[in-house]
């Protein structure tokens, strides 16, 4: 008996031992090793009249067990509004038959475009481009219950252009930052959300010389606060090859300082539907949730089609040695979701 308890009680020891020094995760978006949900769209126009042109470039978030993705729909006459699927499993939507924003003011007589969305305390806050046929405006609004929403207008109406306003959900030095841009990269700061101040004369992020961001680069999904810095996803294009989608990891005490940047995008147009359609060879990532033990990050391709790649949400390590094995990963990835759920690490 007294054999039996020294084993039970050397293996909890051993148990321990194992968790606190040999297994280690990270659950952070990981920068590579991302494969495409399907070789079709998750999304695709003509459901309705609104959005009889395009479903693309969308924005999502998760609540409760809920995926709410908010894509930018086109209609026959290239207006633009900013339509609602939800999905229970990240790759099936149910498409809601009107659009939850209409262009209304002035600036977006043509549209509103390329929405992002976060979730802080307990209101949400999307950006979007306002679009009045010759102009893009970055706009705001609010939401309680992300069907219902307040217009905040637009967010710098001093600059000439403005679009893609990709929000970090947490305070820097007090500050709320936001990323924004579409041919270089600024960064604003912000104490309520809804009013930004930027310095034109300084952007964080350049296009490169002969890189597959040489011609332009974009904020893609709002970023995320890692231990190792900011983490931003971002568009960038070159003039051969097209839109892609690439990383940058930024400073948080001075986001103006580029920790590590990739040399070669995460994913590219491969696919037929990524290469043709209303706009040739555009991948363009707008969103980006952690949903039952995967990463999955939305994009829009070729300015009409709705897509999707995923990733294990959770990398594991022994000893610091990453664990390769596909199936060992998945399966510990399931094991943390069906035991934390909505608090999975």
């Amino acid at each position: 008996m007294k054999k039996k308890y020294a084993a039970i009680i050397f293996l909890l020891i051993f148990t321990i031992l194992f968790l606190t020094y040999g297994f280690r995760y990270d659950c952070t978006p990981p920068i590579s090793g991302y494969t495409r949900v399907s070789d079709k769209p998750i999304l695709s126009p003509g459901e309705y009249p609104f959005e009889s042109k395009a479903a693309f470039n969308p924005a999502a978030i998760v609540v409760n067990d809920t995926i709410y993705l908010f894509y930018r729909a086109q209609d026959n006459k290239f207006r633009s509004y900013i339509a609602l699927a939800t999905s229970k499993d990240g790759i099936n939507f149910k498409k809601y038959p009107q659009p939850v924003i209409y262009p209304t003011l002035p600036e977006e007589r043509m549209g509103c475009e390329d929405p992002r969305i976060v979730k802080i305390n307990d209101t949400y806050y999307m950006t979007y481009t306002a679009f009045d046929g010759s102009t893009a405006r970055l706009a705001i609004a609010s939401s309680k219950d992300l069907i219902h929403w307040e217009k905040h207008g637009i967010v710098f109406p001093e600059w000439p252009w403005t679009k893609s306003g990709a929000i970090l959900p947490v305070k820097i030095n007090g500050s709320y930052i936001m990323f924004f841009g579409d041919w270089k990269i600024w960064i604003a700061y912000s104490k309520d959300l809804i009013h930004w101040k930027a310095d034109w004369k300084n952007p964080i992020l350049e296009a490169r010389l002969k890189m597959f961001d040489e011609r332009l680069v974009e904020p893609g999904p709002p970023p995320i606060l890692t231990d190792r810095g900011i983490l931003l996803f971002y568009n960038g294009a070159s003039w051969e090859k097209g839109y892609s989608v690439g990383w940058v990891l930024l400073d948080p005490s001075n986001p103006y300082r580029v920790i590590a940047r990739s040399d070669e995008p995460i994913f590219e147009p491969q696919l037929l539907w990524e290469k043709v359609g209303n706009v040739p060879n555009v991948v363009f990532a707008e969103g980006l949730v952690r949903y039952k033990g995967k990463w999955i990050m939305y994009y829009g391709a070729t300015d009409k089609y709705t897509g999707a790649i995923i990733a294990p949400a959770c990398r594991f390590s022994f000893y610091g040695k990453e664990i390769k094995n596909a199936w060992f990963n998945e399966w510990l990835n399931k094991v943390f979701w069906r035991l934390y759920g909505e608090n999975y690490p």
